[in-house]
């Protein structure tokens, strides 16, 4: 799967509204700083040992500014999408990129808040046999 002339022009074809697509990839970038930001305060909130891990929401905020831009390069150049090959070539890699980090740093939120609630006083512990 990945983006292609014949996929984008489809889904862009169909719709004649452009400028809600443009709107709404505006948007898209500047949610990308809020969800980041939030993120990775969560998971200094929950590893506070591994600051390491902070990193991966601004690294999928990364992927999803290139995957941004290569949309608004097609959304430019509709509906001569050829003319922006970089979009196609770039955009796939960087959606994909963009979902593992950040099914990454979920996994890692949750188990942090899993971990956290097992060090609370007074949690149960797992019976030892």
């Amino acid at each position: 799967p990945g983006w292609s002339v014949a996929t984008v022009g489809q889904i862009l074809g169909s719709n004649p509204e452009l400028e809600s697509y443009r709107q709404l990839n505006t948007v898209d970038f500047y949610f990308l700083f809020l969800y980041s930001s939030f993120l990775s305060l969560c998971l200094v909130r929950y590893w506070p040992t591994r600051q390491w891990l902070s990193l991966l929401p601004f690294a999928a905020g990364f992927a999803d500014l290139i995957e941004n831009a290569c949309v608004r390069m097609l959304l430019d150049s509709f509906p001569r999408i050829e003319d922006a090959p970089q979009s196609l070539l770039w955009g796939p890699p960087a959606t994909v990129l963009k979902f593992v980090f950040l099914l990454s740093m979920l996994v890692a939120i949750a188990a942090g808040v899993l971990f956290s609630r097992s060090m609370e006083p007074g949690a149960t512990k797992a019976k030892e046999f």
